[in-house]
């Protein structure tokens, strides 16, 4: 049981590993003159010991210094945001949460329907994993202050 969930762990570094561009934007694009970013963001929520994904729909988060050399700054605090919204909402514990972003919508939501159909029927721990969406109707990323 403990060599399956450390397997699993493994399994999930290296999805994200592979997945990188996903996490890097092109650097400071969409900065407007007043220095306003817009990013758009979306999480991924899993318990390892689980065969339920939860994915959230797609938020526009605006502010200044979202982005530092490409890098989305506060990634962890909204991973935090959807990971306590889960295992609130689904009394899930222990979940591993990812977000990944994107300056361009097209882009975010072409990385976002490929990353759920890769996750829809990949095999877990205790059987097929099943993909569940949380919509803007039940949670939206709340900006995190400066």
């Amino acid at each position: 049981m403990r060599t399956t969930k450390l397997l699993s762990l493994l399994a999930l570094v290296v999805f994200l590993a592979c997945n990188v561009r996903a996490f890097a934007a092109a650097p400071d694009r969409k900065t407007t003159a007043d220095g306003v970013q817009t990013l758009y963001i979306y999480g991924v929520s899993q318990n390892l010991n689980d065969t339920i994904a939860y994915v959230s729909d797609i938020t526009v988060i605006t502010g200044s210094h979202l982005l530092e050399k490409g890098y989305f700054l506060q990634r962890d605090q909204y991973a935090d945001q959807f990971k306590d919204y889960v295992q609130k909402r689904f009394a899930s514990p222990h979940q591993t949460t990812a977000v990944f972003f994107d300056t361009r919508i097209e882009a975010a939501e072409k990385r976002r329907e490929k990353l759920r159909k890769q996750l829809a029927g990949s095999k877990a721990v205790l059987g097929t994993l099943t993909v569940k969406d949380v919509y803007k109707d039940q949670f939206v990323f709340k900006p995190i202050g400066q």
